[in-house]
């Protein structure tokens, strides 16, 4: 379900564009005020941003991400194309593209030791904590045996 919407607890919010799973609503009210369809411009930018973002990370703000590509990172990036992000542009090795930060974590967590995020710091330190996490279960393992 794609829409507009405002936080339930301030509905002079900014409206802005989200998706939901239809089996994930707890609950759905219907306002008499407000009319489901939306305005030409509104529905123009709403498109947009399911062009460039895609349904499922519509949520959060986009921002620059700075990424070390191995050869083999590459290769991965040219062939998976599922939910990839835009390329911006290549500096010496380093990848920019424009995404949330949920989409470069969905989408480069798994090509492990051939990408390296060097920016957002923040985006940088979740895919530490969570290799070093992985790793960590495969040390515990080893040692039960």
């Amino acid at each position: 379900l794609v829409g507009y919407c405002t936080r339930y607890d301030n509905p002079e919010d900014e409206k802005r564009p989200c998706s939901f799973r239809i089996s994930a609503l707890k609950s759905v009210r219907r306002e008499k005020s407000k009319s489901a369809f939306l305005k030409e411009s509104l529905w123009k930018q709403l498109s947009q941003t399911i062009a460039s973002r895609g349904v499922q990370f519509m949520v959060g703000n986009e921002a620059e991400i700075h990424v070390k590509l191995t050869k083999a990172g590459v290769n991965k990036y040219r062939r998976q194309t599922h939910l990839r992000p835009p390329l911006v542009r290549e500096l010496d090795g380093t990848y920019v593209f424009r995404c949330t930060t949920a989409q470069a974590e969905f989408y480069f967590f798994k090509f492990g030791k051939d990408a390296e995020i060097l920016l957002p710091m923040d985006l940088r330190e979740r895919f530490k904590s969570m290799y070093e996490a992985a790793a960590n279960i495969y040390q515990l393992r080893e040692t039960l045996q």
